[in-house]
């Protein structure tokens, strides 16, 4: 019995997104091999005739999906001749065996027997399980000249392709993002299911960590590099180098005892209390300087006291000199005018009058000495 409608029902446990009628082919988006190949397979009807019943085999729906392309003809009739039941056919796409929930993704209004084509490539977004070939002719319809009388589902060969790893979207246009496992991109809207490599998060993982911030799901923190806008969203390597005080890629270790600065290679200094025991970043001496050393990394001598003494004794002994002089040069002024036969007051007078300029001319240039 011939029924008014044929259903073929393809079950794919996997992502679907484009498939085929009879074969498919879309060249231009980032596809993979087809994944209907031997897939379960069933029919609402097979069709038997007596004769054939010893071979009935080569009517099961499993015929559609076993990969043997090479002969498209039906009953070895190679001029094609049954295309008018493939008319007005539907395709779908479901989680289900039934077509009530499942997406519409291709209706045949515009096909003639002359121009519905032997491989027929046809494209749908669509998320699901059973790939869903859907026929009819009902009762009291009238359908297009050169349909069949009866509703048949005469497929060759029925493929299934979803967008190859590292795509995703229409078209499988769209590229994933840096996926942990970029097996697990969803093909439908491109989300990482098993999470983000290192140095992205967000569900496409296509967003770099923060600044200051790097590796899985962005927990670790950069060390103490130069610029941290240039600490590696990855491994956390300080791609300008450390700041003062810090080694290592990371610059998350301090500088070894005894070096300071940038790139750790300033020696601290031997003057220390502690030798060479100093801060790591400013190379100060954590416990003072040595004897006879001082500023806060020690390698200032303490030549400033001793300086001070020095110019102190040296006019102490200018002045003792000049003092044994002046007595000597006034003696002799003195007698000269003894000499001069002045009388007594007026060279007594001139006597005390020279001594005292003489003392006080003495004393200037004594002070100017010391100076």
């Amino acid at each position: 019995m011939i029924l008014p409608s044929t259903i073929f029902y393809l079950s794919i446990h996997s992502l679907i997104l484009w498939f085929g009628v009879l074969k498919m082919r879309y060249v231009n988006g980032q596809i993979r091999s087809n994944i209907a190949l031997h897939k379960p397979a069933f029919q609402q009807n097979t069709f038997t005739i007596h004769q054939y019943e010893p071979d009935a085999g080569r009517f099961d729906a499993s015929n559609a999906v076993d990969g043997l392309k090479f002969n498209l003809t039906a009953l070895g009739d190679s001029s094609n001749g049954y295309t008018s039941r493939f008319l007005g056919f539907s395709v779908y796409v479901s989680n289900t065996t039934s077509l009530l929930g499942g997406t519409l993704c291709f209706k045949d209004n515009d096909f003639t027997k002359s121009t519905i084509p032997a491989v027929l490539n046809i494209s749908c977004p669509v998320y699901g399980q059973y790939v869903i070939y859907y026929n009819e002719r009902l009762p009291g319809v009238v359908y297009p000249d050169g349909y069949s009388e009866y509703a048949f589902a005469e497929i060759c060969e029925l493929e299934v392709y979803e967008c190859g790893i590292g795509y995703f979207g229409y078209k499988c246009t769209e590229s994933c993002g840096h996926c942990l496992d970029p097996a697990q991109c969803s093909p439908v809207d491109g989300t990482c299911s098993t999470g983000c490599s290192a140095g992205y998060f967000r569900q496409l993982c296509k967003t770099e960590c923060k600044s200051g911030n790097y590796g899985f799901k962005c927990n670790e923190t950069c060390g103490h590099c130069s610029d941290l806008l240039y600490c590696s969203h990855v491994n956390g390597t300080c791609l300008t180098g450390c700041e003062p005080g810090y080694e290592g890629e990371g610059c998350q270790q301090m500088c070894k005892f005894g070096f300071y600065g940038i790139g750790c290679h300033q020696e601290c200094s031997s003057f220390c209390k502690t030798s060479r025991d100093c801060n790591h970043v400013s190379g100060a001496c954590r416990n003072g300087c040595r004897h006879g050393w001082q500023g806060d990394d020690c390698f200032d001598a303490a030549f400033c006291i001793s300086l001070a003494l020095n110019c102190v004794l040296i006019a102490i002994i200018l002045m003792k000199r000049l003092r044994r002089a002046s007595p000597e040069v006034t003696k002799d002024q003195v007698n000269e005018e003894k000499y001069k036969g002045d009388n007594d007051v007026s060279k007594e007078a001139s006597n005390e009058t020279s001594y005292q300029e003489l003392g006080e001319i003495n004393k200037s240039e004594t002070y100017e000495s010391c100076q």
